[in-house]
């Protein structure tokens, strides 16, 4: 598949396109973009490069810097996508897609809940809010919160999901708390747990 298709169909599916500034994982064909990266960041570069014991100098230690994280990152996105437990029943939710015939009707709905199965691997906005004219000072502080999530067809379902509020005061000690941001903590922060602990280690 061209890189132009690649782009267009991530463009038109990725629910994640709002937080995917430097790369990203498309769940649907399994592609890795590493979009805040340039040709020539990653020109002539070899991993074998990080084996050696001569001293670096800083401008290709900025080089890997800016390249190896965000690709080991993505790559291990694309890894619990293709052999955990998750991935590989998300592998065998698109080999059903794939096994669909384009005339039969009755098999529409291999391709919906597949659809609606990678949907929830980010929630929609509808569930996160924001409030514009929260403060940004100390002190801060979080709680969780709990609901149950829409159905598909807009009715409200019976499957739990998690929030995390944060809040913040304009005064220490605080004599009243504000709501800054409620999130939901949902698939996609426990796909992304294995990788942001990579991250941090």
């Amino acid at each position: 598949m061209p890189i132009s298709d690649i782009k267009n169909s991530r463009a038109r599916w990725s629910f994640l396109s709002k937080i995917d500034t430097l790369g990203s994982l498309d769940f649907w064909n399994l592609t890795v973009g590493l979009d805040s990266l340039q040709s020539e960041d990653t020109q002539d570069l070899d991993i074998s490069a990080l084996q050696s014991t001569a001293t670096l100098e800083m401008r290709d230690y900025q080089r890997y810097l800016k390249v190896f994280p965000l690709a080991v990152h993505e790559y291990a996105h694309f890894v619990d996508a293709t052999s955990t437990l998750w991935g590989m029943r998300h592998l065998q939710m698109l080999d059903n897609c794939q096994k669909v015939p384009a005339d039969d009707e009755s098999a529409f709905h291999v391709l919906k809940s597949t659809y609606d199965n990678i949907r929830l691997i980010r929630l929609p906005d509808y569930y996160t809010v924001v409030e514009k004219n929260a403060g940004t000072g100390r002190p801060w502080r979080t709680n969780f919160t709990s609901g149950v999530m829409f159905n598909p067809d807009g009715s409200i379902g019976d499957r739990p999901i998690l929030f995390v509020r944060f809040w913040n005061s304009d005064k220490d000690p605080p004599s009243r708390w504000y709501l800054c941001w409620r999130h939901p903590r949902w698939k996609e922060k426990f796909i992304a747990a294995p990788c942001c602990c990579d991250d941090c280690l």
